[in-house]
């Protein structure tokens, strides 16, 4: 018991004042994700304090990613019951919709690491600092229609009961979002350009834990009255969001 206490001992002492490995790297990685192509860039700082191939790491990262979709018309309908207590089938047409999402997040990974001569692979989690999360909608015409099955038929044009063809516009909508924890993983090839410097190519994986926001903001056209008279509401349909990325990412790592 004495002598492997003294060996306990002696291995504390020799790892507490041993030199740790360092390794500083700049990566950036795009792939796709929710939300289409997504983009991250940044730096991360690792530390190998008791072992040549296993470390840790902590790094800054800016992820940002964008999805666009447009419909030349985009249709929907709901059936409802109007103040009169009559069943209505609530119809919209959007002219030229375009809806474009885009968001943007500071990313903290903390990762257990471990590197070999010739490959790399990392895990562990990330959070996600929201920046920007943001919703564009435009479109060049919307017609609104009232359809009433007991009398067969189609109201297009009665104003004070919301129904008729108007214009185009354009809305904004800014979501607040938690922030993010996140699942992350890493693998892939190294080659060692020189003793001090490398070059990393491989895949990467994250997925977030948590959404960053759940919101119910109602049907897309929402009819909406009032006393005898009936007008339109035009709604937000973003209404979760749980990010998730899959690429590539290429390093390029500093030893010393």
């Amino acid at each position: 018991m004495k002598k492997a206490g003294i060996l306990v001992l002696s291995v504390f002492f020799a790892t507490s004042f041993a030199q740790p490995r360092l390794e500083y790297d700049i990566h950036y990685g795009f792939g796709a994700s929710e939300m289409g192509l997504n983009n991250v860039a940044g730096v991360a700082a690792a530390v190998y304090p008791f072992a040549k191939n296993f470390g840790f790491s902590i790094g800054v990262e800016y992820s940002s990613k964008e999805k666009k979709r447009g419909n030349a018309i985009l249709e929907g309908s709901q059936n409802l019951i109007d103040s009169d207590n009559d069943e209505l089938e609530f119809k919209y047409r959007f002219y030229n919709h375009e809806e474009i999402r885009s968001a943007s997040a500071l990313q903290i990974p903390i990762m257990l690491r471990y590197t070999h001569s010739t490959y790399y692979a990392a895990c562990g989690l990330k959070l996600g600092i929201p920046q920007t999360v943001e919703s564009k909608t435009s479109y060049s015409a919307l017609v609104v229609e009232g359809y009433y099955p007991e009398m067969d038929y189609t109201f297009d044009d009665l104003s004070f009961q919301g129904f008729g063809r108007y214009g185009g516009g354009a809305f904004k909508t800014t979501f607040e979002s938690d922030i993010l924890f996140m699942l992350a993983f890493e693998y892939g090839a190294k080659m060692e350009i020189t003793d001090k410097t490398a070059l990393m190519l491989g895949v990467f994986a994250e997925h977030s834990l948590n959404d960053g926001f759940d919101k119910d903001f109602g049907p897309r056209v929402e009819r909406v009255e009032e006393n005898n008279t009936a007008t339109r509401k035009l709604n937000e349909t973003w209404k979760t969001w749980s990010p998730w990325t899959i690429g590539i990412q290429l390093k390029i790592a500093f030893m010393h």
